[in-house]
């Protein structure tokens, strides 16, 4: 490893104290506490365009987004642009995650950030992150040869004609889309009611309409945005059972705003029978649980040598992690086996049900794995995991839970 002292871009007047960063600024501090890999001179970009790509070993977006960014440093190779990524996480982190993930190799310059000491910042605890003002990842800018931002977004919405029009001189390029979505969905917000049960105060209300949104869990709170209500409860369910629960729905249900929040000793059980309470009153409906036969897919470890070999590749104890749908593969950063029966695979083949068989559970207790899946048909899916993660899948009936959702009498 090179290792050198900390430097920033020559042409930088901003501290780190700035405001959001906005294109056409003069860029902040990039501060760098070593390269991972190749060793290469602290001036590596003078006199270049810069792509800087902000990242963590345990951010899936990030990761899925690493072949996209080596097509296009090959595509820019002969040109003066230069391509780095870089990460807040210790060096010997980042070390361990390339070794182990070969398959996500980035092929261009792997910088690791100098650690805050002095903000003490919760999330993303390095100086230049800091300095750019990340709040999420991945973030991706353009920085030119005389030092100014031109160009914010993330990896995956940066094309080669975007790189092409930063390039231009005088031209000065949107946000990427990711960075700027479409007024009229940043505006449709729900009208919120508000409800208290218990500890839990509960604000929801009607989305006008579907949007992209969010949804977020935490210690005695969680929230959903433009989201149907039968998912939000499927997600509060799936988030809190081993098992994916199944759902009868007599009637149309909306897509509302849902946010509960507690005190920090509420138990998940709590807030899954307040979040329920609170769904019956607020929208008239009448929620049970019914046993119900169906036709599962049972996923059965019969090689755990080869699921071992794809074992985390950071701190298996951390809460941190994340997943990506892409184009080709769903990607999924330290999740236990019990998410992949619960979520992962739901997603890549929404009509089947998958449970995990229960004598698997304690193979694999308390490991956390990732997981790269390809987004094809049940036969490609079922041979995949057989060969890259000792996984059988087979059909057999089963009784399950069933959440029964209907209108009120």
């Amino acid at each position: 490893m090179k290792k050198f002292l900390c430097f920033c871009l020559s042409y930088v007047a901003l501290t780190a104290s700035a405001q959001q960063i906005e294109i056409g600024q003069v860029a902040p501090p990039l501060e760098i506490a070593s390269v991972v890999g190749k060793t290469v001179p602290a001036d590596f970009y003078k006199g270049n365009y810069l792509v800087l790509d902000f990242w963590a070993t345990w951010c899936a977006p990030c990761i899925a987004g690493f072949p996209h960014l080596n097509e296009l440093s090959k595509k820019f190779k002969s040109d003066s642009i230069v391509f780095a990524a870089i990460s807040y996480e210790e060096e010997e982190k980042i070390e361990r995650f390339f070794k182990i993930r070969k398959e996500f190799e980035l092929h261009f310059h792997k910088l690791v950030d100098v650690p805050d000491t002095v903000r003490k910042t919760r999330y993303f605890p390095g100086r230049t992150f800091i300095n750019y003002q990340v709040s999420g990842i991945p973030t991706t800018v353009i920085i030119d040869p005389k030092g100014k931002i031109k160009w914010i977004g993330n990896a995956h919405s940066l094309t080669e004609d975007l790189i092409r029009k930063a390039m231009s001189t005088d031209v000065l390029v949107n946000k990427g889309v990711s960075e700027a979505p479409d007024e009229s969905q940043t505006t449709a917000k729900a009208r919120l009611d508000s409800l208290q049960i218990g500890s839990f105060l509960i604000k929801s209300g009607v989305a006008p309409k579907p949007y992209p949104g969010y949804s977020m869990m935490g210690i005695g709170m969680a929230g959903y945005e433009g989201e149907k209500i039968d998912k939000i409860l499927l997600h509060l369910r799936g988030w809190h059972h081993k098992q994916t629960d199944t759902l009868h729905i007599a009637g149309n249900l909306p897509y509302v705003e849902f946010n509960i929040r507690g005190n920090k000793e509420a138990s998940k059980d709590s807030l899954i029978l307040a979040s329920t309470k609170a769904m019956e009153e607020m929208y008239g409906l009448h929620l049970t649980i019914e046993n119900r036969h169906y036709e599962v897919v049972k996923l059965i470890l019969k090689e755990p040598q080869k699921l071992l070999k794809n074992a985390a590749a950071f701190d298996e104890q951390s809460n941190k992690s994340s997943s990506m749908l892409g184009k080709e593969h769903f990607v999924a950063v330290n999740f236990k086996l019990t998410s992949l029966a619960s979520g992962i695979l739901k997603y890549i083949i929404p009509d089947e049900i998958f449970v995990l068989s229960p004598e698997n559970e304690d193979l694999v207790k308390g490991r956390k794995f990732d997981f790269r899946i390809p987004i094809k048909d049940y036969n490609t899916v079922e041979k995949f995991l057989k060969k890259e993660y000792g996984i059988e899948m087979k059909r057999e009936l089963q009784t399950l839970p069933t959440l029964v959702i209907k209108p009120a009498i």
